[in-house]
């Protein structure tokens, strides 16, 4: 049975989201402790509080911290990935819909991460069990991702990417941003081509953020 620690404060003031007022008062950083009040561990008064929950004057706050789980696996699986580009820098990949990108609680083994991990000697966010993730996609959405292979790629492609999907969201239309949809220039299923830039980072970049299935 895993064991748990309880923290137990009395607040002495009003007004205050609980994540913040506790991330000030405790060890727990503020994303440490919303995922705890998701997970119905801090309470007020003896009730479960959602993270943005405003705290009274005189209120007794608990939460309720569980051991840390068990490492997750980066072993490397024998994953069939379809890859659409690679070179010493970057794996483009064409992720199918239900595979998971990294392992995670639940979803220890199994994933995008675990298929390619052989290939990838960054170690940003290795201890988070993502070495060389940059971008995301759910679990149920097929579609590009480009992952980094060592730590100078990862540190560029983290740079890069939110300042192009800034760029394309303002040169979306505005039906298009109201909908969440595709780039309202680009025809569903619309793909760049591996490579198609000057440098070989920024395409793989650009196949990262704009490779994606249009919105209907």
């Amino acid at each position: 049975m895993s064991k748990s620690e309880r923290l137990e404060l009395r607040t002495d003031e009003a007004g205050q989201r609980i994540d913040l007022f506790l991330a000030s008062r405790t060890q727990l950083s503020r994303s440490a402790i919303q995922r705890l009040a998701r997970d119905g561990r801090v309470t007020a008064n003896g009730l479960p509080v959602e993270p943005s929950y405003k705290i009274h004057a005189g209120e007794d706050v608990v939460v309720d911290v569980p051991d840390a789980q068990p490492a997750l696996s980066l072993l490397g699986e024998d994953i069939p990935i379809d890859v659409l580009y690679e070179d010493e820098d970057v794996l483009v990949v064409n992720k199918p819909a239900g595979l998971v990108v990294h392992p995670a609680h639940g979803h220890a083994t199994g994933t995008l991460v675990n298929a390619v991990v052989g290939k990838i000697t960054a170690d940003t966010g290795r201890d988070a069990a993502r070495p060389g993730i940059v971008h995301r996609l759910d679990k149920d959405t097929s579609g590009v991702m480009i992952v980094a292979k060592n730590d100078v790629a990862h540190l560029a492609l983290s740079r890069q990417i939110p300042a192009i999907s800034r760029s394309s969201w303002r040169r979306r239309s505005p039906a298009t941003r109201s909908t969440g949809g595709a780039w309202s220039s680009a025809p569903a299923g619309a793909t760049r081509p591996p490579g198609s830039r000057a440098s070989r980072r920024t395409g793989a970049a650009m196949i990262g953020v704009r490779c994606c299935t249009s919105g209907r």
